[in-house]
């Protein structure tokens, strides 16, 4: 039998009542009107003993509550979950917020338990006719379902709306693929670099320790634009640089390794910089592509202008030397360092496992698909062995 008492400390009457698990309960009534307090217990007491009766399902009533709130309250309260996983500044969640938003938006509904799957399925037919990759759009798929999945399991929702829509393959749909620099090409790129102009606010020698970074380390251009003073440890043996889980794309730690002669510049590089300055004169991620454009354009105008003949003229300037977009489509972007990295690994003989940690990707399967093509003397030695194996 539940009552309701006062305590000196506040003017409401609370209860106390036992819950269909047979747990003891207390909370507020939120009067201080003792037989409103009295009704309110009754009406919980009534509650439980239907809900052991089997004529009550708590989760319906979950369900039917929630149903009262607003879409972005759902959303809200999603965001909060990741963000006690993944951490209040991580990219990631603020991503995840901004897609589902849009998404919502986009179907104009006041309530998250009215969206179906027909929204999202316009929403991306809508996307798609506006030219975005199939990357894109699984991303916003991703996101919104993690959404849709998570109001079930939180009693939002009775059923998931949109379980049975499929993410479309971005292997399938690559708006383009990269290519790796060659040793020859990185070796322009580093010279001219290193004595060109200031383009958009990065002189040339901070350019050249950038790019060299990113193909040392594989880091992305997020993760550069994130570096500090205080990211780099130059002490000991092997010097390195660290990201903390808030500026890493799989939101975990990670050190990365510095080759001698790279640390020696970039210690030289940041001086006297503050911990927390910036490691970096880069105001924004665009600006990466432009200058790195803009200086594989000067590099292979310098080296086509080096031709001694016109026949070595037309023929360099047909080929793919330190081009954006070869004659295959494949590209020279920013992130094309991070893949030469891998590549240049790869082509080292440097075992998958250790490649795997090097560009810190979640499965090896993943590094597998990327630069696998690149293993072909590893796969002929795996061959032979099974061959010798098997022979009677």
């Amino acid at each position: 039998m539940g009552t309701v008492y006062k305590v000196p400390t506040s003017r409401h009457y609370r209860m106390q009542w036992v819950d269909e698990h047979g747990k003891r309960r207390r909370r507020t009534t939120g009067t201080s009107d003792k037989a409103t307090a009295q009704q309110i217990l009754a009406k919980t007491e009534k509650e439980v003993a239907q809900i052991r009766a089997g004529l009550r399902d708590p989760a319906a009533d979950a369900i039917a509550s929630h149903a009262k709130e607003t879409a972005q309250k759902w959303v809200d309260d999603f965001i909060a979950s990741l963000e006690v996983t993944h951490g209040t500044s991580n990219q990631h969640v603020a991503d995840t917020r901004t897609q589902i938003e849009k998404i919502i938006a986009f179907a104009a509904v006041d309530s998250a338990a009215k969206l179906t799957g027909q929204h999202v399925v316009e929403y991306v037919s809508s996307r798609q006719k506006e030219g975005v990759s199939a990357r894109t759009v699984q991303s916003y798929l991703v996101s919104i379902k993690a959404f849709s999945a998570w109001c079930v399991t939180n009693n939002r929702l009775p059923r998931d709306p949109l379980a049975n829509i499929q993410s479309p393959s971005p292997a399938r749909d690559r708006r383009y693929q990269r290519r790796a620099l060659s040793h020859a090409e990185w070796v322009r790129l580093k010279i001219v670099t290193e004595n060109g102009p200031t383009i958009r606010l990065i002189d040339g020698p901070e350019r050249a320790l950038l790019y060299e970074l990113a193909l040392v380390t594989g880091l992305r251009a997020k993760e550069l634009k994130s570096l500090k003073r205080s990211s780099f440890v130059f002490t000991g043996s092997a010097p390195y640089v660290m990201l903390p889980s808030a500026n890493t794309k799989n939101a975990k730690p990670a050190e990365q390794m510095l080759t001698r002669s790279l640390a020696v510049r970039l210690e030289k590089h940041l001086g006297n910089k503050l911990p927390s300055a910036n490691a970096f004169s880069i105001r924004d991620l665009n600006r990466l592509a432009i200058v790195l454009k803009k200086d594989l354009e000067s590099a292979r105008k310098q080296w086509i202008k080096e031709a001694k003949t016109v026949d070595e003229v037309a023929k360099r300037t047909a080929s793919d030397f330190l081009c954006q977009e070869s004659h295959e489509k494949k590209r020279l972007d920013f992130h094309a360092l991070r893949y030469t990295c891998g590549a240049w690994l790869a082509l080292a003989g440097i075992h998958a496992k250790q490649i795997q940690q090097v560009m810190r990707h979640s499965t090896i399967r993943l590094t597998l698909d990327t630069y696998g093509h690149l293993f072909p003397e590893q796969l002929t030695e795996a061959i032979e062995a099974l061959e010798k194996a098997t022979a009677v």
